[in-house]
């Protein structure tokens, strides 16, 4: 099982594709940067259709600022708009060669920790002050 990690936002719309395979596991209020607040939704999406899904993804997002993402404990899906990169876990030079995808589509590259997430859903969030 896959995990799609989606912003409402980035979407054409502001809706999953149609016919998107997934069951909705959650959805939250998040801070992408310290001012902007996005909605998360957070799928569960099997593994057979995890290419698919991404696929969808990647035709669904806007233009420009935003991604997608499928993961497990091993690989990810970067759904960016129109295009779908595959990462492995512990792959550094795989994340930079997302990063520099993703910058094309002007995604601040501190919001693409890809390797990050493989440990922490959101390690880009703005600190929230001392805990």
């Amino acid at each position: 099982m896959m995990r799609a990690i989606i912003i409402e936002e980035s979407l054409k719309g502001g809706t999953l594709p149609p016919n998107f395979y997934g069951t909705r596991v959650k959805e939250y209020k998040h801070p992408l940067d310290e001012d902007t607040m996005v909605t998360i939704v957070e799928l569960a999406v099997a593994e057979r259709h995890a290419l698919d899904a991404g696929m969808a993804l990647a035709r669904k997002l806007l233009p420009r600022r935003y991604y997608a993402h499928l993961i497990n404990d091993q690989s990810m899906y970067i759904a960016f708009p129109n295009c779908l990169v595959h990462l492995e876990r512990g792959d550094d030079e795989g994340e930079h060669q997302a990063q520099v995808i993703g910058q094309t589509f002007d995604i601040p590259l501190s919001q693409m920790r890809f390797l990050e997430m493989f440990e922490v859903d959101h390690p880009d969030a703005p600190a929230q002050g001392s805990e």
